[in-house]
Parts: C-alpha cells; sequence; structure tokens
C-alpha cells in the first residue's frame, strides 16, 4: 500500500500503515513514544516488532484526573493500568499465548522501554530508521515518520478518531512528478536519461523536507529519551506476575513456567 500523509482510522487506519512500514524494515530500528501502552496494539503487530533490530519504547502515564496534570508520573499506577489492560483481555489460549510473545518481546536485548519522569509525556510518535546494530552502520537514516494523537493501543491504531501526519525520507514516483505543469502521460512510463536525472533531482529535494521533520523528530525522541528511566523490568515484571497468577486476573487454573526468551 502507499503511505498516507494523513491517518486517521477512518480513511486510513494506523495499523494498516505501520504494518505495511514494518513489513520492509527487518533488522531496522524502530522508536515508539506512546502515554499509554496495550498488549492488544502488540498483538497487532507482534509479528513486525519481532523482525526489528532494535526498539525504543518511551512510555508517559497519561494523566487521569485534572489534580494529576503537571506531577510526576507514578511507575506503580502505570503498572496497574497494564495489569488492569492484560486482565480485561478474554481468558482464552490465544491470550496466553500473545501474552506469552510479550515476555519474549521484552526479554530481547534489542527491545527498551522507558518512563518520561519529567512530568506527563502526552505526545505519540512512530520514528522508522535505517539503522542496523548488526552491520553496524551510523544510526540516523530516516525512512519514516508519524506523528499524531494515536497511542499505542488496539483503539488508538484502528478505531478512536485520530489525526496522525507522516513524515516520508524518500518519496513514490507519482509524489515526486505530482506537481509538473506536464506530468508525463502515465505515471509509469519509462524515463528517458535526461528525466531520470531531473526525477532524480526532484526526489531529492522534495524529500528533503520530510527527511528534515523526521531529524528534528529523532531530536526531539534522544531529548526525551535521556531523560526518562528504565522500564522494560516494570513492563516484563508486571506482564509475567499477571501470566504467573492463578485463579484470578488473566491467570490461569495452576501455575504456569516462565517462556523462555528467543535468543
Amino acid at each position: 500500500m502507499k503511505i498516507p500523509y494523513v491517518i486517521d482510522n477512518q480513511t486510513h487506519r494506523l495499523v494498516d500503515v505501520l504494518s505495511e512500514l514494518l513489513a520492509g524494515h527487518a533488522g531496522k530500528s524502530l522508536d515508539v513514544a506512546t502515554a499509554y501502552f496495550t498488549v492488544g496494539a502488540f498483538g497487532m503487530l507482534k509479528d513486525g516488532l519481532g523482525t526489528l533490530g532494535n526498539v525504543r519504547m518511551l512510555l508517559g502515564a497519561e494523566p487521569r484526573s485534572a489534580e494529576q496534570i503537571g506531577l510526576r508520573p507514578d511507575a506503580r499506577a502505570l503498572a496497574a493500568r497494564i495489569r488492569g489492560d492484560i486482565e480485561r483481555e478474554p481468558f482464552s489460549e490465544a491470550t496466553l499465548r500473545l501474552i506469552e510473545d510479550l515476555i519474549r518481546f521484552l526479554r530481547k536485548d534489542k527491545v527498551a522501554v522507558r518512563l518520561y519522569e519529567e512530568g506527563f509525556l502526552h505526545a505519540k510518535c512512530y520514528l522508522f530508521c535505517n539503522y542496523s546494530p548488526a552491520l553496524g552502520w551510523d544510526r540516523f537514516q530516516p525512512v519514516a515518520g508519524i506523528v499524531g494523537s494515536s497511542n499505542f493501543t488496539a483503539p488508538g491504531l484502528t478505531t478512536n478518531k485520530e489525526f496522525n501526519l507522516t513524515h516520508k525520507a524518500r518519496l513514490e514516483r507519482d509524489e515526486v512528478l505530482d506537481d509538473l505543469q506536464t506530468p508525463p502521460t502515465s505515471m509509469h512510463a519509462p524515463l528517458s536519461r535526461e528525466e531520470r536525472y531531473d526525477f532524480e533531482e526532484r526526489r531529492r529535494l522534495k524529500s528533503s523536507v520530510g527527511a528534515r521533520a523526521i531529524a528534528e523528530l529523532d531530536e526531539w525522541f534522544e531529548r526525551q529519551w535521556a531523560a526518562s528511566r528504565e522500564s522494560c523490568t516494570m513492563l516484563f515484571s508486571t506482564t509475567s506476575r499477571c501470566w504467573e497468577k492463578s485463579g484470578s486476573g488473566c491467570g490461569t487454573s495452576s501455575p504456569r513456567r516462565m517462556p523462555s526468551s528467543r535468543r
């Protein structure tokens, strides 16, 4: 699918756009800033997330009341919300397998989760970069950046009426040529040598706008990441305790063994 510029879960769903980007992003990098995280959203994207070479998730713990605005986020409250979200999932073998997959995902060295501590982080963004730790590439080679209102939750990715804007570092052919006074008869017609040179120059110039936007988003993310605290352990522990419980919540009728990591 062509990556749209506006994603509102009406004309285009964010889950479909993220799935498309992840399908061509194996071994590379994704940074996510979100006020909240749910296991349901992970389940929608877990196959693509599992192919990445590096994942960083920055959580913000949205305030639940007016009195909380401006206060520091509470990791215990965030853990309780995540536990409650898991417990609301339908009790089934599919849910248990999904939680097992999330536990394995969080145990991977390539996955990092932090909680922002300089007040409540309300921002949401998804930054795709051509960073491959195994190959030792420079980290920042921008691919796409999505910024807007969608949290990393199932409703935020699929059904909520949201507004997200996409920045792209490499434009499609029709996007490069869409402002020509005399466009080609067919957007797919072969280009002459001269036209090809002009096309690549136009692509470079028009793509530079998106690349600059993604670069500034990356700088913003790095600042927030530096002001945050490691929380992968908290998320892992919360998920694991819920998975292991028996008789209540999302537990089973008998204790279960912890799944091993897939390293």
